[in-house]
């Protein structure tokens, strides 16, 4: 009997044994250096904003992660906080908080433009316990107008009472809260 249990362990061994030698058929290799890992790099670029001086809209360059739109924005809030030289914004006490774009439909349909006869509205949500002003609305509105593609704003402020509608609009409405000499997108 002691043969009987024997012979499964020793079959059991020389199975264990045959299948380390067979191995899985890929032998191993060294370490091979292929060069720095895959990383997506964004460009960054330069855009233009829109600051106060003297109360009026003034242009001012910055670099940007990209050249979208919403990546102009955020730099747009941004920048007030570190606004120097005369310069600064009607933003400060808001945060922007969302933008989304959709289709223009807006005041008859469509805009007489031929390098870009489709339009985009942009949204844009804003949100803290500052006011909303007329300045604060210019300094969003002309500078996402800056994207040809971009043919209207409409703003929402979000407040601890809910969000109130602060109307759609175009740069247009604000030329005359333009600095001397500068010259506003439509």
């Amino acid at each position: 009997m002691s043969g009987v249990t024997r012979l499964p362990a020793a079959v059991a061994a020389l199975l264990g044994l045959l299948l380390t030698l067979a191995g899985c058929g890929i032998e191993p290799t060294d370490v091979i250096d292929e060069g720095p890992a895959p990383v997506i790099r964004a460009k960054s670029t330069i855009t233009t904003v829109y600051l106060l001086r003297d109360g009026r809209l003034w242009p001012k360059q910055i670099v940007v992660a990209s050249s979208s739109v919403e990546d102009a924005l955020k730099a747009l809030f941004q920048a007030g906080e570190r606004a120097h030289d005369g310069v600064t914004t009607a933003l400060t006490g808001l945060r922007l908080e969302q933008t989304y774009v959709t289709r223009y439909g807006g005041r008859g349909g469509t805009r007489t433009d031929p390098e870009n006869p489709l339009g985009l509205r942009l949204h844009v949500i804003v949100n803290g316990s500052a006011k909303l002003t007329e300045a604060a609305k210019a300094q969003i509105t002309c500078t996402a107008m800056l994207r040809q593609e971009i043919w209207a704003v409409k703003l929402t402020h979000t407040t601890p009472e809910g969000p109130i509608a602060a109307g759609e609009h175009t740069c247009r409405e604000f030329w005359k809260l333009a600095a001397k000499d500068v010259q506003l997108p439509p």
